[in-house]
């Protein structure tokens, strides 16, 4: 099963193996906000991928700009040190410079389902 949303939802792609769907990839659009208060620049994960995906305890997730053909060892941050929100933080800057990125670029995010790596990817329509 594969579900498109619009901007700002969030898209599960599932398998089904004897009668459960289990999600192998998360995927959410992402617009660049470089320089925009506390938490400028972080990625956000949705609540449904932290709550779905990721680990309670995860630290770490490998980001991968196959574009460029790099990958950035980046740290997961957790707000308030237990809550449902998280964040990718160290490791995104480096990316982020190294693609170019502005203010207002939108970007596709996809995290592997056991959550090792995560791709993004530049969305630019001609």
């Amino acid at each position: 099963m594969f579900q498109i949303f619009r901007e700002n939802e969030e898209t599960a792609v599932h398998i089904e193996s004897n009668g459960v769907r289990t999600p192998v990839v998360f995927m959410w659009e992402q617009t660049v906000c470089k320089y925009e208060g506390e938490g400028h620049g972080v990625i956000e994960f949705p609540k449904h991928v932290v709550e779905q995906c990721l680990l309670k305890d995860q630290k770490l997730i490998t980001l991968i700009d196959e574009t460029n053909n790099k990958s950035y060892e980046c740290d997961v941050e957790t707000v308030n040190g237990g809550s449902n929100e998280k964040y990718v933080a160290k490791g995104w800057f480096e990316c982020l410079e190294d693609m170019g990125l502005k203010d207002g670029d939108k970007l596709l995010f996809v995290v592997e389902n056991p959550p090792t790596k995560m791709y993004v990817h530049l969305l630019v329509w001609d």
